[in-house]
C-alpha cells in the first residue's frame, strides 16, 4: 500500500516539475538500474520545496533543504509517513523517492507582558488595546501575540489600590498590576454674560458629551450660542465636545437693537503679587461709588477675594480674580502668592490639667522658622469646659475634658490637639 502512495506522490511531482521517468530499458530477462533519480521533499504543509533530479544511482545529497512553517520547529525529513526511517545526508540514493518533513509544534515556555497605562478605573475592564503580550517559544524566538492568541484571567478592576491580572497562553502564564482609582468626574459652568442664570452641569464622566442646556434669555439680544472663550468667540462649545477637565463656558450675545454704547471698565490693576495672610484692594476704577460688581476667585487656596475686594493671600501658589461688571462683563486680575509656609508646628504642651478658672497660653514654634505668616487660629471642642481666644490664652470654666485645637491659616493645613481635663 505504501508503495503506491508513494508512487502517486512521485508521479504528482514529476508532473508538475516537468521532469520525465528515467528511462529503463526495453529488455526481457533481468532488470537494468536507471540511469537518473529524483527525490521529492513533501513539506507537509511547510513551505515548497522543489524536487532534487538527475542523481545517479549509489549517490548522496550532499545539503537538505529546511522547510518553514508558521508556529512549528522542523525536525527532520523521513522515508515514511509514520517517520521511522530518517533520510540524511549520508541516506544512498538507490531509487526514485518521496521523502516527508516532520514538525512539532513550536510551544510557548514564557510570557512578557506590559500594560500602557499605570492607573485604571474601579469597576471597568481593562483596555485590551493598551496591552503588549510578547510570547517566548521554546527555540528562542519570539512574537507579540494578537488579542486572539491570549487570554485575561478576569480582566476587570475590582478594588482600589494594586489588581493583578494574570495573562495566559498556552501553558504560560504572566502577570501585571493596575492601580486602580476613582473614576474621575467634570462640571461645565455657563456664565450666561449678563443672560438669564443656567445651572452647570456636574458629575460628567471622563470623555462624555452632554446635552445642552436650555437656551438664556437676556432682553434686547439674540442668544449665538456658549463659547469657551469670552474674548473672540471662535471655539464653539457644542453636544459634540468632549469633556475630559472642568469647564467654564460662555454665552454670546447679538444686539438685537441701536447698540447703546456702554461704560468702559478698567481695574485697578490687572497683576497682583501678595505674601500668605497679606491684604490688598481691587476694585473697578470709576467715578460712581455705588458701582455693584461681583467678586470671586478659581481657586480659593491660593487667594481668595471677599465682596468689597479685599484679595487675601491663602497659600503659594497663583490663582485668578474675576471681576463681573454691572453688564455682565468679566474682568480678570492674576495673583502670584509667595511666601514659606510652614512644615510642621509644636505646641510647649500636648496635654494641661487645670483648676477651674485657671489659665494658662499656647505657645507654638514653627518649622522652619522663617515661615511667612505665623498666625494661628484656636477652638475648643467644648467652651463649657475650656475655652481659648484668639492669642492662644486658655480659661478652665468647669469640670471635664476637652481639646484646644491649634491650626496654621497660611493654607499648610497644619493642626495641632492639646487635651484639657478641668478639675
Amino acid at each position: 500500500m505504501w508503495k503506491k502512495i508513494s508512487i502517486l506522490f512521485l508521479a504528482a511531482a514529476l508532473f508538475i516539475t516537468g521532469v520525465s521517468w528515467p528511462a529503463i530499458p526495453d529488455a526481457p530477462g533481468k532488470a537494468i538500474a536507471a540511469e537518473t533519480y529524483m527525490v521529492y521533499f513533501d513539506s507537509q504543509g511547510g513551505n515548497q520545496i522543489d524536487p532534487v533530479t538527475n542523481l545517479s544511482y549509489g549517490s548522496y545529497i550532499s545539503s537538505l533543504p529546511t522547510p518553514v512553517k508558521e508556529g512549528y520547529i522542523f525536525d527532520g525529513w523521513y522515508t515514511d509517513i509514520n517517520y521511522t526511517i530518517p533520510f540524511y545526508t549520508s541516506t544512498k540514493i538507490t531509487d526514485n523517492m518521496v521523502v516527508f518533513a516532520k514538525w512539532r509544534e513550536k510551544s510557548i515556555v514564557s510570557l512578557k507582558v506590559e500594560y500602557s497605562s499605570k492607573t485604571a478605573v474601579v469597576g471597568t475592564l481593562l483596555d485590551k488595546s493598551k496591552i503588549t503580550v510578547q510570547a517566548v517559544y521554546v527555540d528562542g524566538t519570539t512574537k507579540v501575540l494578537t488579542e486572539k492568541d491570549y487570554e485575561i484571567v478576569d480582566s476587570k478592576v475590582n478594588n482600589y489600590g494594586y489588581n493583578y491580572f494574570t495573562v495566559k497562553a498556552g501553558n504560560a502564564t504572566a502577570g501585571f498590576t493596575v492601580q486602580g482609582i476613582k473614576e474621575p468626574t467634570y462640571s461645565v459652568t455657563f456664565f450666561s454674560n449678563g443672560g438669564s442664570y443656567v445651572a452647570a452641569i456636574t458629575g460628567i464622566r471622563e470623555n462624555q458629551t452632554i446635552s445642552m442646556p436650555a437656551e438664556p434669555y437676556k432682553n434686547g439680544y439674540e442668544f449665538k450660542g456658549w463659547y469657551l472663550d469670552d474674548k473672540t468667540f471662535q471655539k464653539k462649545f457644542t453636544s459634540e465636545y468632549k469633556i475630559v477637565k472642568n469647564l467654564i463656558v460662555f454665552a454670546k450675545w447679538e444686539k438685537l437693537e441701536v447698540i447703546v454704547e456702554k461704560p468702559v471698565y478698567k481695574l485697578n490693576v490687572t497683576d497682583m503679587e501678595l505674601k500668605v495672610n497679606a491684604q490688598k484692594s481691587l476694585f473697578i476704577e470709576s467715578y460712581d461709588p455705588y458701582l455693584e460688581v461681583e467678586y470671586f476667585s478659581d481657586d480659593n487656596n491660593v487667594a481668595s477675594v471677599n465682596g468689597e475686594g479685599i484679595v487675601e493671600g491663602k497659600g503659594k501658589g497663583f490663582a485668578t480674580i474675576y471681576v463681573i461688571t454691572p453688564e455682565g462683563e468679566m474682568l480678570e486680575c492674576s495673583v502670584a502668592v509667595n511666601g514659606v509656609q510652614a512644615k510642621s508646628i509644636k505646641t510647649n504642651v500636648t496635654s494641661k490639667n487645670l483648676k477651674v478658672k485657671a489659665s494658662f497660653k499656647i505657645k507654638t514654634t514653627f518649622s522652619p522658622s522663617n515661615v511667612s505668616s505665623k498666625k494661628l487660629s484656636y477652638s475648643s471642642s467644648n467652651s463649657k469646659i475650656a475655652k481659648v481666644n484668639s492669642s492662644g490664652k486658655v480659661t478652665a470654666v468647669k469640670k471635664g475634658t476637652c481639646y484646644i485645637y491649634v491650626r496654621t491659616t497660611d493654607g499648610s493645613g497644619l493642626k495641632k490637639k492639646i487635651k484639657i481635663k478641668v478639675y
